[in-house]
């Protein structure tokens, strides 16, 4: 080609040749001749202003070459097919900036309204947002960039431009098909008819035009739907206008155009076709449009790929159909379709497309299936259509045919492999399944043939041949068939097998002697059409062997190379496998064809046996209706039953495709008249001979008017003249038939519907034998109720009187049902009452039942016992006979014993609930301290508030260990858990116990303690944290403290000094806190919002405490230093200090030795007891005063002084103290027995002699080596013997028994006391006492004025002998262990020698002693008593 140095020139040869794409030979030859520019219209148009346009004008020579002429001017000259124009956008020469933006390009086809027709069409109305008119109605795509008005007139434009191009302003030949052309889709192919009718111009043309578009036009808004994509069915939709298309051209084909020529010639018939053609192959395209046909999955595609195949198929078999059909003159009307039959090759071709989509896919679908993932994956079948992956697969034409075989043959070579492996898998199918199985099936009939269903065992061979067929894709390809050459011919094996069985059951079919009897399909079929329909299925399992094995023998062909056939069929060159294939084809197809030809043998020679015996069918037409047999009362129709089996058989030979002969149908036709008729006299004696079977026997009498009618109609068969009515009467006939149908009907009728009702009543019945009593005792009153209104419902046609015989059944029936459950009810009672819902609840810290316990026992007995067991003594049935009460009283009488186990029963229930509250009673022990939980938990968690400590340890102090903590909320987890599984209802027999209310309680219980616990642990912290802060300001304190003395320099020192001891504990304190406030987060995160409050799980804040805890050791450990230079400078005052208090000591020690008491006490001992005192609290001054000496020392490190002088003085006042206060002991002892009133103490002086008793024990184990207890204890013994020496006579002669007031006065004035200071009311043990030694002074006195009161009054006489004698017998004596008994002997002896000398007093006195002999015994018990006591302590010491 030549190079232009005018780049203008070089992009209008270029443009040029695109456009013209000449052959690639003539290239170079155009490239000059355009180059030359013979006519200088290039030149010009690059060049000159006045030129706007340059056009090149492609015309063809008649040797078929080129020929181009380029021009400036607009014009289409003859015989031009192709134009190109570049028109300048603006005027002036064309610059390097004008290309290509400065140049427009535009081209012409056949004719300039063609193209600016399809440029409006298809380019400009677009761009401007107008799509064509479709259907009549304008689709706007974008937004409105023209004037309404100018869219409008461009509409116009379109529309008459479209009539011009199609031809249909009558200017081309119809017959001919001009301007087919423009014809490009089915809707162009409507419009040019509608344009033509509309054509006023067209005339005759116009009428046959309107008689073209009357067909036409119900295609035109399915075809309108189908170019849009949205047909209404869809896929159903566009496969109804296949049909629908059909339907039309058959009618517009024979339509005739005047004056001699078709509507619808040929060619524009297969134009139209053509365009059919298309339009479905463009609808397909937008259906399939951007689905993935490669990755999408095949269930949601294989529907869309069926569809298509069977739309398009569809489409090519019906345009074959119409033009094969034309053809031969059918719905031709005269015009004959010339040539082949129609056939759309890009139809075809996309069909094939389709249908090879669907292969490659559902190939893949099987291969997945008989692959595992595994296997999927080693092999590669994922990537097995990476081949058609660039590929547009719905682009079907010539040039894109090499690619798709290109892709298929890839695809083929990467399912090499895997072919490989399903071959093995179909070796290990057929070796496992298909040749086991089948050898099986056919073993089986072979052995039990003789059987009734030997023809059942057959079936199986089928599902093989079934399975294979699924397995056919996969079969049928090339190396897969050559690897199974030896399972092929096994499998021919057992099919040759399977044939020969069919053909055995063939034969016996055609057995004569065994019959019809040994064909059995099973089928409701009659006679010889049951024989056929066997003939047919066998014939369809032949067929279905025949097919399968043509598609095998097909396989086997594919993998043989040579072509050549043989005479007996076979190929020569085949393998063993496909010539026993080939043998076993042969068969099924011989054996197909043979049971054809007995099928139709059969049914000829059942057509000439039915022939022969129509004359004797015939005689039932002359016979009487029915007859009356008096030997056996039955009456018999004479309706020959023989035709109503030829009647089946002739209708069942017609549904199975058999023409039946003429004279056959003719009587079958005649007998089908009176068919009805008879099977009515048929039924309605059939009805009269078992009618008393038919009838129940208690409601016979409800129906014996209508058994007394209908008798009467059968048994006289006449007519309106009284004569017999034959079968020849048609009239007559009808009347009587339809007679005698009504009355036997409403014999029937009545006796279904009392059989009805039976039933009715029985499944009531049978349901209440079923219904528990107890449980369901309303269903039982409804049921009954039921009953009694279906009695009363049938009471207007049946009156009660006819149906007392039928109540008394159901009544009885009834008694069966009630005394069944009655008994079962007595057995399970508790068990099948109706559920009753309990709550388990916690009242007052108690678990109880809501309702309680004894309100349930009250209900259950009187309720539901009382109620169940009265029952049957209420109940009423439906007849007169359970009217009354007692009918089913016996019921309840039968079994007594099984009511007295039913309260037994009641008892156990009870006794069960009882134990279920006690179950869980122990669940409570929260509910115990649940008013002071809080309390509770502080204080075993964080002891006592109370405590003991000192506050030497803060660590201690605070006390608390975070595993207590821990370890109860493990606990509490743990009880949550266990209460989470504790059931939500327990059922006890009919009781149903929800435990809701009390797990609700647990768990609020458990809530509490958890609150609790979160409390106590934050208050333990808080207390921790408060301790930490305590000591940092008693430290902080001591470092602020400027000390001025010695006492304060040497406290602060001590103080420093412990605060370092104890720094240690502060980490220990705040390592509990962040512990503390570990497990308070971890309890705040497993804490429900809002289940517990904030503050009692907040944290404690340990922020700042750091800081302040270093700052404080540092100044601790800096205070020491600055003590030390004070104390240097007080150590010499502390020295001063220390002789001075020696001084003290001395003194005090000199004034202890003379007040110190010397021996026993002398003087008032209250004194001494003061001055001991005095002592003491001086002594303690000067030992707090000498430790606080010692500190000072210790502070300012000086040697702590001895001070040996104090420590002497410190044990002689401690000792000295220690004996005294014994002697304070003693007399405080016995002043809180002595200050008592004597007359209240005379009878309890033994309480005296123990407490004497007692300090002898203490007195005489003082030791000799402390001579100040000695002296002490020498002192208590002569006290405590002067009081023993006093006693003898307090308890005898001073006991005042009867004493008047003089008495007592003289006894006062005897022991010193001054007159009138005391009386017996004031005077007190204490009194005698301090008086002991005027007591034994005076005792002689004493015992006179007590024996003159015992002379002179003789009410005290008997006391005082007895008092006296008891003394003289030791009695009250603490040295005497006289026994009792002795006591007793020796008194009344005594008694008897005073008696013999006192005369007439003593008998006085005796009186009175006998008078007082119960106050005497009781006096001895009481001193008996006090003898055992003092044994006892003796035996002790």
């Amino acid at each position: 080609m030549v190079a232009y140095d005018d780049a203008r020139k070089a992009f209008v040869v270029d443009t040029v040749l695109g456009a013209i794409a000449p052959a690639p030979e003539q290239k170079a030859a155009y490239s000059d001749y355009i180059g030359r520019d013979d006519s200088g219209a290039i030149a010009a148009f690059l060049d000159d202003d006045s030129t706007g346009i340059l056009q090149v004008s492609i015309a063809k020579s008649p040797a078929g070459q080129l020929q181009m002429r380029l021009t400036n001017s607009a014009d289409f000259p003859q015989g031009c097919f192709y134009q190109l124009t570049l028109s300048k956008v603006r005027p002036g020469p064309i610059s390097l900036a004008d290309i290509p933006g400065g140049i427009a390009v535009s081209t012409v086809v056949n004719s300039p309204l063609s193209s600016l027709y399809h440029s409006l069409s298809n380019v400009y109305y677009p761009l401007l947002g107008i799509d064509q008119q479709q259907g009549g109605t304008a689709v706007r795509k974008q937004q409105r960039t023209v004037d309404p008005k100018l869219e409008e007139l461009l509409l116009d434009v379109q529309a008459g431009l479209g009539k011009l191009v199609r031809g249909a302003d009558g200017g081309q030949a119809i017959d001919q098909g001009g301007g087919l052309h423009e014809i490009q889709t089915p809707l162009d192919e409507l419009k040019y008819w509608a344009d033509l009718a509309a054509n006023p111009a067209a005339g005759v043309h116009a009428r046959a035009a309107a008689q073209v578009l009357n067909h036409l036009d119900a295609l035109q808004q399915p075809l309108t739907d189908l170019s849009n994509g949205s047909i209404e069915g869809d896929w159903e939709g566009a496969l109804e206008l296949v049909g629908r298309s059909g339907d039309a051209l058959r009618q517009v084909w024979p339509l005739k155009m005047p004056p001699t020529g078709w509507a619808y010639p040929q060619k524009r018939m297969q134009h139209f076709l053509k365009t059919l053609g298309m339009a479905l192959v463009m609808f397909v395209q937008r259906k399939l449009q951007g689905v993935d046909l490669w990755r999408t999955s095949f269930n949601v595609l294989k529907g869309s790929l069926i569809a298509a195949g069977q739309l398009l198929a569809a489409w090519i078999r019906e345009a074959s159909t119409l033009t094969s059909d034309w053809a031969v003159g059918l719905d031709a009307g005269g015009h004959l379709w010339e040539g082949p039959a129609f056939c759309d090759a890009h139809v075809a071709a996309f069909q094939d497309r389709i249908e090879r989509i669907y292969a490659l896919r559902d190939l893949h679908e099987e291969l997945s299936a008989l692959l595992s993932q595994e296997e999927t994956s080693a092999l590669g079948l994922g990537s097995v259509f990476a081949p058609f992956a660039q590929l547009a697969a719905l682009h079907v034409s010539e040039f894109t045919a090499a690619a798709w075989a290109s892709a298929e043959a890839e695809h083929e070579r990467r399912l090499e492999v895997v072919s490989a492996r399903i071959s093995q898998k179909f070796k290990e199918l057929f070796a496992t399944v298909i040749i086991p199985n089948m050898a099986l099936s056919t073993s089986q009939q072979s052995g039990g043939k003789d059987g009734p269903n030997a023809s059942v065992a057959v079936a199986h061979p089928q599902q093989l041949f079934q399975e294979l067929r699924q397995y056919s894709r996969l079969l049928s390809r090339p190396r897969i068939a050559a690897a199974l050459q030896a399972e092929q011919s096994a499998l021919a094996k057992q099919v040759d097998q399977y044939l020969e069985l069919l053909q055995t059951e063939l034969d016996k079919q055609q057995d004569g002697a065994r019959g019809r009897a040994a064909i059995n399909t099973g089928r409701l079929m009659h006679g010889v059409a049951d024989s056929i329909s066997w003939l047919m299925q066998c014939q369809a399992k032949a067929s279905s062997v025949r097919d399968i094995l043509q598609l095998l023998v097909g396989t086997a062909n594919s993998t043989n190379s040579t072509e050549s056939t043989a005479a007996n069929g076979t190929q020569v060159g085949d393998a063993p496998a496909t010539v026993a294939l080939r043998s076993c084809l042969s068969t099924a197809v011989s054996l197909v064809q043979t049971i054809e030809t007995q099928k139709k043998d059969m049914f000829t020679m059942w057509q000439d046996d039915v022939q022969s015996q129509l004359q004797d069918m015939a005689s039932w037409k002359t016979s009487r209706l029915m007859t009356f047999d008096a030997a056996n009362s039955h009456i018999r129709c004479h309706f020959n039953e023989a035709l109503v089996g030829l009647l089946k058989e002739v209708r069942q030979l017609q549904a199975l495709g058999f023409n039946v002969r003429r004279e056959v149908l003719q009587e079958v036709e005649t007998a089908g008249k009176f068919y009805r008729y008879g099977m009515v006299l048929h039924q309605c004696a059939h009805f009269y001979n078992n009618i008393a079977t038919e009838m129940i026997p208690s409601q016979k009498p409800m129906m014996l008017a209508d058994a007394v009618e209908f008798e009467k109609v059968l048994m006289n068969p006449k007519d309106a003249t009284g004569r017999d009515i034959t079968w020849h009467n048609a009239s007559a006939l009808e009347g009587y038939v339809r007679r005698l149908s009504a009355v036997a009907e409403r014999l029937a009728m009545s006796n279904r519907r009392l059989r009805q009702w039976h039933s009715v009543l029985a499944g009531k019945v049978v349901g209440l034998m079923s219904t528990d009593l107890v449980r369901h005792k309303d269903k039982w009153v409804a049921a009954v109720k039921e009953m009694r209104d279906i009695f009363a419902g049938l009471e207007a046609q049946y009156p009660r009187a006819r149906q007392e015989v039928w109540r008394h059944h159901w009544d009885f029936q009834l008694y069966k049902a009630l005394e069944v459950q009655f008994r079962s009810g007595l057995e399970n009672i508790n068990k099948n009452l109706p559920e009753m819902e309990v709550s388990m609840v916690c009242r007052h810290h108690k678990l109880q039942y809501d309702p309680p316990l004894e309100e349930l026992r009250m209900n259950h007995i009187a309720k539901h016992l009382n109620g169940f067991l009265g029952l049957p003594l209420r109940m009423k049935g439906v007849s007169s006979l359970s009217e009354r009460q007692g009918f089913f009283a016996p019921i309840a009488d039968a079994d007594p014993a099984a009511i007295a186990m039913v309260y037994e029963s009641c008892e156990a229930l009870f006794a069960s609930l009882a134990d279920e509250l006690r179950k869980y009673q122990d669940w409570l022990v929260l509910g115990d301290v649940a008013g002071d939980l809080e309390d509770y938990v502080e204080q075993q968690l964080c002891g006592s508030s109370n405590s003991s400590d000192d506050g030497s340890n803060i660590a201690s102090n605070t006390g608390g260990d975070i595993g207590d903590w821990e370890l109860n909320l493990r606990m509490l987890k743990q009880a949550a858990q266990d209460v989470d599984r504790l059931p939500n209802e327990v059922r006890i027999d009919c009781y149903k116990i929800s435990l809701a209310p009390f797990k609700a309680y647990l768990e609020e219980m458990m809530k509490r303690l958890r609150e609790a616990l979160a409390s106590s642990l934050r208050k333990k912290a808080l207390s921790e944290r408060q301790a930490i802060d305590d000591f940092l300001a008693a430290g902080q304190a001591l470092l602020n403290l400027q000390a001025t003395s010695v006492e304060e320099i040497g406290k602060a020192g001590q103080e420093a000094r412990a605060l370092v001891t104890r720094l240690s504990e502060v980490p220990q304190l705040r390592k509990r806190i962040e512990e503390k406030n570990r497990l308070l987060r971890q309890m705040a995160a497993a804490t429900p919002a809002g289940a517990a409050s904030g503050s009692s799980l907040a944290i404690i804040d340990l922020s700042g405490l750091s800081e302040r805890w270093d700052s404080f050791v540092s100044q601790l450990q800096a205070y020491d230093s600055n003590l030390e230079v004070q104390r240097q400078g007080l150590q010499g005052q502390v020295l001063k200090k220390i002789q001075e208090f020696e001084g003290v000591i001395t003194g005090f020690a000199s004034r202890w030795q003379s007040i110190k008491p010397r021996g026993g006490p002398t003087g008032n001992p209250a004194v001494v007891m003061a001055q001991l005192e005095d002592a003491a609290r001086q002594l303690a001054d000067i030992k707090e005063e000498a430790d606080a000496l010692c500190k000072e020392c210790e502070a300012l490190g000086v040697s702590p002084p001895a001070f040996p002088q104090l420590e002497e003085v410190q044990a002689d006042v401690m000792s000295t103290q220690a004996s005294w206060g014994s002697y304070r002991d003693f007399l405080t002892e016995r002043d809180n027995l002595a200050h008592k009133d004597w007359l209240s103490m005379r009878d309890q002086v033994w309480k005296i002699e123990d407490f004497l008793t007692k300090w002898e024990g203490t007195c005489s184990g003082a030791s000799a080596s402390d001579p100040g207890k000695a002296a002490i204890a020498v002192v208590l013994l002569q006290e405590i013997d002067a009081y023993r020496r006093c006693l003898p006579h307090l308890k005898s002669s001073m006991r005042g028994i009867n004493w008047e007031d003089t008495h007592w006065v003289q006894l006062f004035s005897l022991l010193g006391f001054k007159a009138g200071t005391l009386t017996k009311e004031t005077v007190t043990l204490a009194h005698f006492l301090d008086k002991a030694d005027a007591i034994i002074a005076h005792v002689q006195q004493i015992k006179e004025l007590d024996a003159m009161v015992s002379w002179y009054g003789v009410p005290f006489c008997g006391r005082s002998v007895l008092g006296t004698e008891l003394g003289q017998t030791g009695i009250g004596n603490n040295t005497s262990y006289t026994s009792v008994h002795t006591a007793y002997t020796v008194l009344l002896e005594r008694m008897s020698l005073f008696l013999m000398t006192a005369g007439t007093a003593c008998n006085a006195c005796l009186e009175l002693v006998l008078l007082n002999t119960s106050q005497l015994l009781m006096s001895i018990n009481h001193q008996q008593r006090r003898i055992f006591c003092f044994i006892r302590r003796k035996a002790a010491l």
